[in-house]
């Protein structure tokens, strides 16, 4: 008797093990074993003959020999020039040439370390500056060379801890390119550079680095509507990380302190206190960032935070509090659904879903009487009550809240479709108060999706209704009313 055994190994009939298929051999699979049978010398012609075709190989080939045969500084210096120099600007579909030559300068520059000196080193940096520079006339819209960038600096890490250059010079040379880099090669220094710089080379580093940041001003909140400081960004990106080597969070804290001018700077830090386990000190950081910026929309993330923490101590009081502070700077539908789910962990649910239907519908009254058109920086609350209505399911409040005053017409289509599961001719009602509007921008667009979909939502109520005969008369003055709409009336050739 046949049977199959679904171990993933064999399948047998009979008692018989299947014959495994045979893999399909690749073209690469066919040129590769074929190759296996050439003789060195035949291999040479052919890969001669190639690159008399090619000219980006047969470059790449006298490259590499130029690799091998170059003697001393100078003759790596004008590899490095031939490499890195570009006539004129290279467009995107050029670039892969320029990542090739660059990616072949690493590989023969990372070869030579071993038998080279530390003047390497200065020839690599050479390489990563003319580099970058060559990039600022490269549509390097792939990301093709910015990455053989990154594997010269790959290159030049490996050659500082093989080859030993002088740490001081070293970490003078490597601040200057963190700072003044455009491409930010150089943005992160550590941990990488540190057995390259050792203990004499790391305190010039933070010498160096200390020296220029304590010169910089400390920034409060009243400092949030400066610009931002690039330079200051490095400098203190590097402090931290020397901080980080040292597993100092003291230090870590009071760099980030001199820059307050914005609630993340608080948050960042309550958040790293918190991951050592100092919740005290990382809830006093997130209050006083919240108390900095009273106004700051921005401070969600720290309500947030101490929201968490409230909720993990069981402070349900502050939880309320402070997920009330957080709905109230931006009454949303979102943040209408995450006050409830906060509030259900506490265990007022009901409470507080109705003291923000409350907040929302004093809202509403207060918009339409001043007047006032929504914009972008004001939505209309009444939009928001809408869309909860929906979210809940509650269509008869739904109803009640869209013919109650102006809604956006984004949300008639979702209002309908909730509508007629009770109350269909209200819904069909509304389908064709949205026609006309769909159809307009249907012909902006010269697509009818929306149109067509209302209409067939009309048919399909009539048709649970059993009012077919109704439909059928009402689909006839639509093609009627818009027959010089052909995209459409075609489109409704299938109802």
């Amino acid at each position: 008797m046949a049977w199959l055994e679904n171990s993933g190994e064999e399948v047998f009939h009979d008692g018989e093990p299947e014959k495994p298929k045979k893999k399909r051999a690749t073209k690469a699979d066919t040129l590769r074993d074929y190759l296996e049978t050439l003789s060195e010398s035949e291999l040479r012609e052919v890969l001669i003959d190639a690159a008399d075709r090619d000219r980006n190989l047969r470059d790449r080939l006298l490259f590499a020999a130029k690799g091998r045969d170059s003697r001393g500084i100078a003759d790596l210096s004008g590899l490095i020039n031939q490499a890195t120099k570009i006539e004129g600007f290279l467009a995107w579909d050029e670039a892969w040439k320029y990542e090739e030559r660059l990616n072949d300068l690493a590989t023969m520059l990372e070869k030579r370390i071993d038998s080279s000196d530390a003047q390497l080193v200065e020839l690599i940096e050479q390489a990563i500056t003319q580099a970058e520079s060559a990039l600022e006339h490269i549509d390097d819209s792939n990301g093709d060379v910015y990455p053989a960038i990154q594997g010269l600096r790959e290159v030049h890490q490996l050659a500082c801890t093989r080859l030993h250059p002088d740490p001081v010079d070293l970490a003078e040379r490597l601040f200057h390119y963190q700072m003044e880099g455009d491409w930010d090669t150089f943005h992160t220094i550590l941990p990488a550079y540190e057995s390259a710089l050792g203990a004499q080379g790391l305190a010039r580093y933070q010498e160096l680095i200390e020296a220029e940041y304590d010169e910089l001003p400390i920034l409060t909140a009243k400092d949030a509507n400066k610009s931002w400081n690039s330079r200051r960004n490095r400098l203190e990106a590097a402090l931290t990380a020397l901080a980080k080597q040292r597993g100092d969070i003291d230090a870590i804290v009071a760099i980030k302190s001199r820059d307050l001018s914005s609630p993340m700077q608080h948050l960042e830090i309550a958040q790293l206190l918190a991951e050592h386990q100092r919740f005290d000190e990382a809830l006093t950081w997130a209050n006083d960032g919240i108390a900095a910026f009273p106004e700051n929309n921005r401070t969600d993330d720290l309500l947030t935070f101490c929201i968490d923490e409230h909720l993990r101590r069981g402070n349900a009081d502050d939880v309320e509090r402070l997920a009330w502070q957080r709905f109230e700077h931006r009454p949303n539908q979102e943040a209408f659904a995450l006050l409830l789910k906060t509030a259900t962990h506490i265990g007022r649910h009901d409470d507080m879903r109705q003291k923000a239907l409350a907040f929302l519908e004093a809202r509403v009254a207060a918009e339409e009487s001043s007047g006032e058109k929504p914009s972008v920086w004001s939505p209309c609350t009444r939009n928001t009550l809408v869309e909860i209505h929906l979210t809940e399911g509650n269509g008869e409040a739904m109803w009640a809240t869209l013919k109650g005053g102006r809604t956006s017409k984004n949300l008639w289509e979702r209002c309908a479709a909730m509508r007629g599961k009770t109350h269909p001719d209200d819904a069909i009602a509304l389908y064709f108060k949205m026609l006309p509007m769909a159809i307009e921008e249907g012909t902006r667009n010269a697509r009818y999706e929306q149109a067509f979909r209302l209409v067939q939502s009309i048919g399909k109520l009539r048709g649970q209704q059993g009012k077919t005969t109704e439909f059928a008369a009402e689909l006839a003055r639509i093609r009627l009313e818009y027959k010089a709409k052909r995209n459409f009336i075609k489109a409704l050739s299938v109802l």
